[in-house]
């Protein structure tokens, strides 16, 4: 299973929100129609909420996958030296190809960066946390 795969579908699928939230712009400020664009706010609401959960559930699932996979496939400190600088060169080299980058939290985009020049990533803290620098 591919789980960047299935977060990306997750994430497209989010979209649907955004379109609501155009839908719902054009109701309101172009026809006026209160009723309607309030219909629209009400299904984007619950398209984020339903999404919420689903994205919640997968972060759980890939939570509980990496820590049994870590019990089942223990490694010494050397090879985690290696696989983190591993882990850290491929970043380096993934980000060349990115000029957008999104931070999505439980209300979801909360940082949106379009169009970059340069994009680098960082694994720190014992493969604990993930910086992004991104230079405009």
């Amino acid at each position: 299973m591919d789980n960047f795969k299935l977060e990306q579908d997750i994430m497209s699928c989010w979209n649907i929100t955004n379109d609501l939230d155009h839908l719902y712009g054009y109701l309101l400020e172009e026809l006026g129609d209160d009723r309607s664009a309030n219909i629209v706010l009400g299904l984007m609401e619950l398209y984020n909420i339903k999404f919420d959960s689903c994205f919640k559930t997968f972060q759980q699932f890939v939570r509980e996958y990496y820590v049994m996979k870590k019990q089942l496939d223990p490694v010494s400190v050397e090879q985690k030296k290696d696989r983190d600088l591993y882990r850290e060169n491929m970043f380096n080299n993934m980000s060349a190809r990115f000029n957008r980058v999104e931070v999505i939290d439980k209300h979801g985009r909360q940082y949106i960066g379009t169009p970059l020049n340069k994009v680098e990533m960082s694994i720190q803290d014992d493969g604990k946390t993930l910086k992004i620098f991104v230079d405009y």
